[in-house]
Formats: C-alpha cells, sequence, structure tokens
C-alpha cells in the first residue's frame, strides 16, 4: 500500500506542475511588464526634467504638449549626433528620454501599452491591434527635424491598420 499511495501523490503532483509553471509565467510576465513601464515613466520624467532645465518649459503629459516637445526637438536638440542607435541596437538616451516621453503621453490619453515585440519598444494600440514605434520616430525627428513633425506622425498610430512598422512607408489603409 505504502508504494500505491507514493505513486498516487507522485501522479498526483505531476497533474498539478503545468498549473504551478503557467502561474509563475503569469507572474513573470506581469513583473516584466511592470518593469518595462516603470523604466518608461522613468524615462519621459528625466524628458520633462531635461525640457524644464534646458528651456524653462514645463511638459505635462498632454497630448498638446508633444507639439511643445516637437518645436523644442526641432530647435534645441536636432543638432544632436545623427547616428542615434548605440553599436548594439538600442537607442541612446537622448532617444530613449524623447521616445519615452513621447510614448508615455500618447499612452496616457489613448489606452495603448508599452510592450516588446521582436526585441523592440512598442507602443500597442489594443483597440486596433496596431504597433506603434517611438522610438524609430524620435530617431527620424532627430535626424530631419524640419521634415518630420511628431503631431503628423502619432495620428496615423490610432488608425484601425495594420501594424505601423515604418511611418515613412504608411500609405493608408489596405484596399
Amino acid at each position: 500500500m505504502p508504494i500505491f499511495t507514493s505513486l498516487l501523490f507522485f501522479f498526483i503532483a505531476l497533474a498539478f506542475l503545468p498549473l504551478a509553471l503557467r502561474n509563475s509565467r503569469a507572474r513573470t510576465a506581469l513583473r516584466q511588464q511592470s518593469e518595462l513601464d516603470d523604466r518608461m515613466a522613468l524615462g519621459a520624467s528625466i524628458c520633462i526634467a531635461a525640457t524644464r532645465e534646458a528651456f524653462g518649459v514645463e511638459l505635462d503629459h498632454s497630448l498638446d504638449s508633444i507639439h511643445t516637445l516637437d518645436i523644442l526637438i526641432s530647435q534645441g536638440w536636432s543638432d544632436s549626433p545623427a547616428e542615434q542607435t548605440e553599436s548594439n541596437g538600442k537607442p541612446n538616451d537622448l532617444t530613449f528620454v524623447l521616445a519615452s516621453y513621447l510614448g508615455t503621453a500618447i499612452s496616457e490619453h489613448t489606452g495603448a501599452r508599452w510592450r516588446i515585440e521582436n526585441g523592440k519598444t512598442v507602443l500597442f494600440f489594443q483597440e486596433h491591434s496596431v504597433s506603434a514605434f517611438p522610438f524609430d520616430l524620435i530617431e527620424r525627428k532627430l535626424r530631419d527635424p524640419e521634415q518630420v513633425h511628431l503631431e503628423e506622425e502619432i495620428e496615423r498610430w490610432g488608425k484601425p491598420t495594420e501594424n505601423v512598422t515604418d511611418v515613412d512607408q504608411y500609405e493608408g489603409p489596405p484596399e
């Protein structure tokens, strides 16, 4: 009888193992999402402080502040180096804080969430299943401040179309 009881407990434990692992994966995913949200909020806070210090302008996470950010990049930050990514493919500090602020301001008003897709940090608009790339947009704005306008570009992000992977190539909804 003791062997039968031992085997019974062993098989019961095996039955609950997937349940325990799934719960662990869910906790890990929640922790990773929380860390990503915290990192982006910190980047946005640094952008607000840098803007206040460098330009005497207060950014307030409103959608109107994106226009202000656009002007400040054109007037004050456009002289940054042309190469905006580091050798490991990650954005440099300036791109990170500007894109963090841009994405955080948008997410607070649209319900978009930060997430990682194919190794890139994106804003995901659940309602339309659209991913947008604030880091790519900021890099383009820093390279060509007179031709790239943040407000015009982000208007495309909320439209229910296919994933907007490269804002330059966006041609509207499929026919």
